[in-house]
């Protein structure tokens, strides 16, 4: 009896279930064209952002490369400033000494005008 029923279950739920597979395929099918054109979209998107990607990628690169530019720009003007504050202190420090030293700037003059004599 037992097994008879389960039968008639398992019959039922074939014939229910034929009925249930053609809808549900139906609606899977409709389902699955609307994932694809998400997935379509998806792809689209993508693209986009790879090609947005490479473009500044490509500012990018122009922009370390005008870095790279000044930054060596900057070293060498930094390297003729060190060099022009020495050579500015040197003189300084020869002006101080010329001036210590007092009359050398009128004895110039006068070696001069006899030199020409």
């Amino acid at each position: 009896m037992l097994k008879a029923k389960m039968h008639q279950q398992l019959r039922l739920k074939e014939e229910a279930g034929e009925m249930l597979r053609e809808v549900d395929f139906h609606q899977l099918k409709i389902e699955n064209t609307q994932f694809l054109r998400q997935i379509e979209q998806y792809n689209q998107d993508l693209l986009q952002l790879k090609v947005m990607t490479g473009q500044t990628q490509i500012v990018l690169n122009s922009y370390k490369r005008k870095l790279q530019k000044m930054l060596a720009e900057t070293k060498q003007l930094l390297s003729e400033i060190t060099s022009r504050h020495e050579l500015l202190q040197k003189i300084e420090l020869e002006t101080t000494e010329v001036e210590k030293v007092g009359g050398t700037e009128h004895v110039l003059p006068n070696l001069l005008t006899l030199l020409f004599l």
